[in-house]
Parts: structure tokens; C-alpha cells; sequence
């Protein structure tokens, strides 16, 4: 009887430990199915859109939550969310976003559905940097460290692995491609280019590469806001000292204005002070001649004097916004767009946009929709996901060419002043013209683009045309 009992409760723990050992294999099995890159090769810019890349294979239903705490010790938790919900996947499913990632205290992140957390990780404090990165697409990078200086922040990628979204390179810096490892696509490459990279394209690419030079048919150009260059392995440190990128992230500033703000009209104190004393005295005669009666009439005038002024003054609507848009042209356009929100009642909105505020506060960011609260008579910034879009706007030596259907004003190009409208699908000469008194906006734009730069104004966008990369000295 002492046998069979120990022989039962061996077979017990035989099946427990078998039970135990299934489930721990499941699991090891189910973290492999399931894998998230941040960045580029998990390295991520501070203060900049990154690419996120979630891996999954024959998945349940699932949420990804990334929790971005931005706040001080000082000041407390200021929370940043992003979540995106995730349907079952049957077999291999890969899903990309871009995901502004701010200068982080804390960072943390998981997937999970009302069941369980099926993975999770955070990222330490010691790696933010807001330096941009040079990404090197080559099977031998090491043949081109030396040409970036001690300060770049390179990554290589063995792997052309590369995203083909305009907001995946606002971290990025330069691109070089050498023709060693896989070729990447042209819309990636596009996409690049685009959002402000410095491409550099190695001679003699294998015909594999071939197609990435129709994106260059000249040694150098511009695409967008960044531009493409051919070179020797040798010739890389001094082209890129002969192209100065632009700073795509400065756009931001410059198109934040005092005209940007809007805000309910004031009412000017000398009306104010007029109506008090016009009240004032119509109480007094009232008082004087009717007594009582005239008190509870100069009430019920009080009170519809505060109606009126408040019919008159209130705003159309209980959220007053202000876009502001920059298409910077060249070939194709790298668009830059921020938003300027007031609220009169605290409120909390889910705004149908992929954006963040400009200031450190807390918000979510779910799916495609921005989740905020904003208190009483509270205004906030919001900048935009860098697009990429047609051209609009085109300088072809000296002529500009209008290629919307929408007349453009306030053309003015940097080294020649003033030019005439520019109507819509027109061509301008352009001709040396006087200097006017220039925008805020024009100011700042200015100083952050090369001489021969055309801007023009059509409602509340900016166009910008790049001019042509021109070179005095003989190209390495």
C-alpha cells in the first residue's frame, strides 16, 4: 500500500514537472515570436520622430504601450503614452510607426491584452542623445569611420533594413551607402533625402544598386531637404565639408510667430471704462426720478448689457486653432506643419492627428488620434509628423514656376529682395527688387537657408525652392 501511494506521488510530480517544463517552453517560445526594435538598431535621437518596428508571429490580440516619462525631479511625473492596439496575428505580421520620443527620465515598454503582459523592457536614462546619427548601409563600415570625426554619432547597418517614411530620418544626419550590403529601395532612399539626410552614394555601385541612380543623375543634388551626392571612398570627409545639410528641426522655431497665437479679441479698457461710467450715471437719474423701481431697472439693464457684451465678444468656437505650413521644394517637398490650439473651457480632446506638443506635458498618443487635456484659457503648440509630398514650388536657374493652382504672394528671393505675384501655374523672371520690411517667419526662414532660396506665401503656407548645389572647386 506504501508502494503504490509513493508510486502515485511520483507520477504526480512526473506530471507536474512535465506540465512545468511545456509552459516554460511556451513562453521562451512566445518571447521569440515577439520582438521590438526602437531606432535604429534600438538606438533612438531624443527630441526627435523614430522609427519603431514590432515583429510579432501567430499572436493573440495585443496592445503596444511605450510610457515616456518627461518630468523633473523637481517638478514631477509629465508622462508621454503611446499605444496601438494590434489585431491577431496569423503568421508573420510586422508593424512600423514613427514615434516622437522626447528627452526621457524614465522609459518604459510592454505588450500586453487584458489577459496578460507578453513582453516588456525599459530603456536607461545614461542613453539619451539628441545627436543626430550617421548610418552607414555597408558590409565593411570600418573603411569609413575616420571620414565623420570623433564627435558623429555612427550606427552601422550591415542590413538595408531601411524605412520608407519621411519621419524615420528626423534622428538622422548622413546615409552612406558603399554597394556592399543589400541595396535599399528608392522610396526609402526618397524618403531620406526628403526629410534633410546627407546621402552619399560610393562609385562603381554593383548593378544591384543601379536603380538609386536615378535618384542622382547629376553628381550632386537636392531632393527635398536634403540632397544626394556620388564620391570615391576617399573623397567622402570632403564632400560632405563642401554640403552644409540644413537644420530641418529649426523649421519648428521659425514658423512659431507671435501671429500664431490666437487668442479671443480684447476689449479696450477706454470702452470699458466708458460703459461703467454711461451705467453709472443712468443708475444715478434712475435712482434720482423712479426710486426703487429704477434700482430693480438699472439691475435688469446690467443684465442685459452683460448679455450683449458677452454675444458680442464670445468666440465661434470653444477651441480656437491656427496652422501654420512649410514646404520646403526641391524635386519632391519635405512638408513642416504646427498648430496652434486654444481652449476657453478645460477640456479633453482627441484630436485626429499624429503630433506632440512643442512644451514639456503630459498627453497619449493612440493610434492615430492626440489625447490631451487642456485646463481653462490654456493655449499649446503642436508640431506635426514630417510629411512628404509633390513639389510646389520650382526654381529652374532663373525663373520660378508656380505648380499649385493658387496664387502665391509675397515672393522673395534671398540675394535679389523682392518679386512679383506669382499666379497660379505661372512663371516669374526673376529680377533684382527692393528690400521690404519681412515677416517674422521670412526672418528666421532665412537665415536658415542658402543664398538664391525663393520663398513665396499662399493663405497660411510657406513655399520654399531650394536653388541647385553649384561647386567652384573641383569635386574629390
Amino acid at each position: 500500500m506504501v508502494r503504490q501511494t509513493a508510486r502515485a506521488v511520483n507520477l504526480r510530480i512526473l506530471w507536474f514537472g512535465c506540465l512545468l517544463s511545456l509552459l516554460l517552453l511556451s513562453s521562451v517560445g512566445l518571447a521569440q515570436d515577439l520582438e521590438l526594435e526602437l531606432g535604429f538598431n534600438n538606438t533612438l535621437v531624443a527630441d526627435s520622430w523614430n522609427p519603431i518596428t514590432l515583429t510579432r508571429r501567430d499572436q493573440p490580440a495585443q496592445t503596444l504601450i511605450l510610457s515616456i516619462d518627461q518630468g523633473t525631479l523637481r517638478e514631477g511625473e509629465t508622462l508621454v503614452t503611446y499605444r496601438q492596439d494590434l489585431s491577431a496575428a496569423n503568421g508573420l505580421d510586422v508593424f512600423e510607426d514613427d514615434v516622437y520620443i522626447p528627452a526621457w527620465r524614465r522609459f518604459s515598454w510592454r505588450i500586453e491584452n487584458a489577459e496578460r503582459v507578453f513582453a516588456s523592457g525599459s530603456i536607461e536614462r545614461r542613453e539619451v542623445n539628441a545627436k543626430p546619427l550617421t548610418l552607414l548601409v555597408s558590409a565593411r563600415p570600418e573603411l569609413y569611420l575616420g571620414s565623420f570625426g570623433e564627435e558623429a554619432r555612427i550606427l552601422e547597418l550591415p542590413f538595408s533594413s531601411l524605412p520608407e517614411r519621411v519621419a524615420a530620418y528626423d534622428g538622422i544626419e548622413t546615409l552612406l551607402i558603399d554597394g556592399t550590403a543589400p541595396a535599399p529601395t528608392l522610396e526609402s532612399i526618397s524618403s531620406a533625402a526628403v526629410s534633410g539626410v546627407s546621402i552619399l552614394l560610393l562609385e562603381d555601385l554593383p548593378e544591384s544598386h543601379a536603380e538609386l541612380n536615378l535618384l542622382a543623375p547629376e553628381l550632386r543634388q537636392r531632393l527635398g531637404a536634403g540632397w544626394i551626392a556620388r564620391t570615391s571612398s576617399e573623397g567622402v570627409k570632403a564632400t560632405l565639408s563642401m554640403l552644409t545639410p540644413l537644420e530641418t528641426h529649426s523649421f519648428t522655431s521659425a514658423l512659431i510667430t507671435s501671429d500664431l497665437h490666437q487668442r479671443p479679441p480684447n476689449v479696450s479698457q477706454t470702452y470699458v471704462v466708458g460703459a461703467a461710467g454711461v451705467y453709472a450715471l443712468a443708475t444715478l437719474l434712475l435712482l434720482r426720478f423712479f426710486g426703487s423701481a429704477g434700482l430693480l431697472t438699472s439691475f435688469v439693464l446690467a443684465g442685459l448689457a452683460s448679455f450683449g457684451a458677452w454675444t458680442w465678444l464670445r468666440p465661434s468656437s470653444p477651441q480656437l486653432s491656427q496652422t501654420r505650413t512649410l514646404l520646403v521644394n526641391a524635386d519632391l517637398a519635405y512638408v513642416k506643419r504646427v498648430e496652434s490650439l486654444f481652449t476657453l473651457p478645460d477640456v479633453s480632446l482627441a484630436l485626429n492627428m499624429n503630433a506632440h506638443p512643442t512644451d514639456v506635458r503630459t498627453y497619449t498618443q493612440r493610434g492615430d488620434n492626440l489625447e490631451l487635456t487642456l485646463p481653462r484659457y490654456n493655449e499649446v503648440v503642436l508640431e506635426h509628423r514630417p510629411e512628404l509630398t509633390g513639389e510646389t514650388l520650382r526654381l529652374e536657374g532663373q525663373t520660378l514656376r508656380n505648380l499649385t493652382d493658387t496664387i502665391m504672394t509675397n515672393v522673395y528671393v534671398k540675394g535679389l529682395g523682392n518679386q512679383l505675384d506669382l499666379e497660379a501655374g505661372g512663371r516669374l523672371e526673376l529680377s533684382p527688387g527692393e528690400e521690404p520690411e519681412l515677416s517674422d517667419t521670412y526672418e528666421a526662414l532665412l537665415a536658415l537657408l542658402p543664398d538664391g532660396t525663393a520663398l513665396a506665401q499662399a493663405g497660411d503656407t510657406t513655399h520654399v525652392a531650394l536653388p541647385e548645389l553649384i561647386f567652384l572647386s573641383e569635386t574629390p
